[in-house]
């Protein structure tokens, strides 16, 4: 028996198969499809983000942010001039070198509990000296290894002139100094830092110093340390299981997605959110992938941690992005407007962008060449574009009138200042925001654009313009001898006035409607018949389609009375007015 026999049989309605590549998919196996790439995009999205939590509480962000902290401290105390592409500063004397080597003891000694934000509490045993610094001379006269430095005996670094001989004379100098600190997430991590200086002699006084930091777990040294939890370890076994299925549900998730993109047609909007999501995967998958050849020593000096990371993060912000494709499905097409009104107001603005990127490298240049001297901010061609940025969006205004207000030219530096903003913020902004709120206009659907004191108003003049002539031809009905009296001319009258009062209605509504109706009726694929309006619980939404269906009777019976010539009021009264009992026969 067939499935259109065994359907008629049973009363239900058949399942059509669907036919792609000359293959037969039923209903029920693409709903299971769905729920399978929906239950494993949910899958990638909990494992990504739960990777990215465990591996920042973990591994290298804090040891960087650590050593990217001393390093811009030893600058800003210009102890160290910026340093070079590769993290190296050049130390012209043994003078320098001596001078840094102080300058880091000296730091580690002066920092309290609350100097290192990075943690939300630090240990710092350098406080009482139980925790000194380790210096290391390789080559020389005076080699030295973990030689001691506490905070009330420097050693070597308190005598100046033994200091001097000893760096002229060496090779390598490395120094030691090492923190404890404990990270606060969803456990409670001891970390430990340990902070190198590292100095590499030339022979001839100069050198090249680098700044360094590295991570390990805490180990239990006293009764002080037995509360210290050490999830480190233990932590290590899952983070690879989280590489390791991240990349096989990346992996199986880009398969699907290209096997579904070539096997149906989807629209502009679908389309797009499937590209996001298949680059996440690829971005998830190749990071993990790389993750663990890092971890187990290979490509160690091809894949920099850097971008690791930045593959990670990409990964795990577009994983979060495919799933708003999976709200249009849960909750309607309302909850995807924002992907709409993306794809429609980018190109927009991506022009306005591109004819404003010409005047805003005019104010770079000319903010470089009035106050590159007195504001640091318009030092370089890239910090000038940041600051511009910075007050198109209405951050830096205050700063930027006291900082241009050093220069010689303080009025021009005004005018500068007020042209920029006029520009940038009144215009550029403003037209950038025309395009998002057009955009809007076009795609959020028409009944949230109407307030409801809109929906009363135009409930109310209907009803005013409409109610006088009801009660008129209820009057009408009720007397039989008028309708003897009646003419075609006065039925015309009568038809004249009812035809002015729904235009005058019809005009009310449309000058208010038109923006939002006209472009939902005009998609592609829309009923041009179904109206918009479809709360069943508004009123004013039920009086409409009453009125709609008036109208419709009214048009026909008019149609036939005109052509006719002859014809009683209650003929082209619309529907509702008269009652059936008021009715003449």
């Amino acid at each position: 028996m067939s499935t259109v026999q065994m359907a008629a049989s049973t009363g239900r309605p058949a399942v059509q198969p669907l036919h792609v590549d000359g293959r037969t998919h039923r209903g029920r196996s693409r709903f299971s499809s769905s729920r399978t790439r929906l239950a494993l995009h949910v899958l990638i999205v909990v494992i990504v983000t739960a990777q990215v939590l465990v591996w920042n509480a973990t591994d290298a962000p804090y040891t960087l942010a650590m050593a990217a902290r001393w390093r811009d401290l030893f600058v800003q105390r210009m102890v160290l001039l910026p340093p070079t592409h590769a993290q190296r500063w050049p130390l012209a004397t043994t003078n320098d070198a001596a001078d840094v080597m102080r300058a880091f003891v000296g730091t580690y000694y002066a920092l309290g509990r609350t100097s290192v934000d990075m943690f939300t509490f630090v240990h710092d045993e350098s406080r009482n000296g139980t925790r000194p610094v380790y210096l290391d001379v390789d080559g020389g006269q005076c080699a030295l290894q973990r030689q001691a430095i506490h905070e009330h005996d420097w050693g070597l670094l308190a005598d100046a002139d033994a200091l001097r001989t000893c760096l002229q004379t060496a090779e390598d100098v490395s120094m030691e100094a090492t923190f404890r600190g404990f990270e606060m997430t969803f456990a409670r991590f001891c970390l430990r830092w340990t902070l190198m200086l590292t100095m590499s002699f030339q022979g001839n006084g100069a050198s090249q110093a680098t700044i360094r930091a590295r991570r390990s777990h805490c180990r239990r040294q006293g009764a002080h340390e037995a509360g210290d939890w050490q999830f480190l370890s233990h932590l290590t076994v899952p983070l690879v299981v989280l590489n390791v299925l991240i990349v096989a549900l990346a992996t199986s998730s880009t398969v699907l997605s290209a096997k579904k993109a070539l096997t149906t047609s989807e629209s502009r909007v679908r389309r797009l959110l499937r590209a996001v999501g298949a680059l996440g995967d690829l971005s998830c998958a190749t990071g993990a992938a790389l993750t663990l050849a890092v971890d187990t020593d290979v490509l160690r000096d091809v894949a920099s941690r850097s971008n690791i990371h930045l593959l990670i993060g990409t990964g795990a912000m577009l994983s979060w992005f495919r799933m708003v494709r999976y709200l249009g499905v849960l909750g309607g097409s309302d909850t995807t407007a924002l992907v709409r009104i993306l794809m429609i107001s980018l190109p927009e603005i991506a022009k306005i962008l591109a004819s404003s990127i010409p005047v805003m490298v005019g104010f770079a240049l000319a903010g470089m060449s009035l106050f590159a001297y007195s504001a640091a901010r318009f030092a370089t061609f890239g910090m000038a574009m940041q600051s511009i940025f910075a007050m198109a969006n209405g951050d830096y205004v205050r700063e930027a009138f006291d900082d241009t207000s050093l220069a010689e030219h303080r009025v021009v530096s005004r005018v500068y200042i007020v042209m920029l903003i006029a520009v940038a913020t009144w215009v550029v902004l403003n037209m950038v925001l025309a395009q998002i709120q057009t955009a809007f206009f076009d795609e959020v659907p028409p009944q949230d654009l109407l307030s409801c004191r809109s929906r009363v108003e135009l409930y109310r003049q209907r009803r005013e313009r409409l109610s006088p002539v009801h009660r008129r031809w209820q009057k009408a009905a009720t007397s039989p001898r008028r309708f003897e009296m009646q003419t075609v001319q006065a039925q015309a009258a009568k038809a004249e006035v009812l035809l002015g009062a729904v235009r005058s209605t019809a005009m009310t509504m449309c000058a208010d409607w038109a923006s939002a109706y006209l472009p939902t009726l005009r998609r592609p694929g829309h009923d041009m018949r179904a109206w918009p309006c479809t709360e069943p619980a508004c009123d004013f939404c039920n009086g409409v389609r009453r009125m709609q269906l008036e109208i419709k009777r009214f048009m026909s019976q008019a149609r036939r009375v005109f052509h006719s010539g002859r014809a009683r009021p209650h003929d082209i009264v619309p529907a509702g007015v008269l009652s059936t009992r008021s009715r003449a026969p």
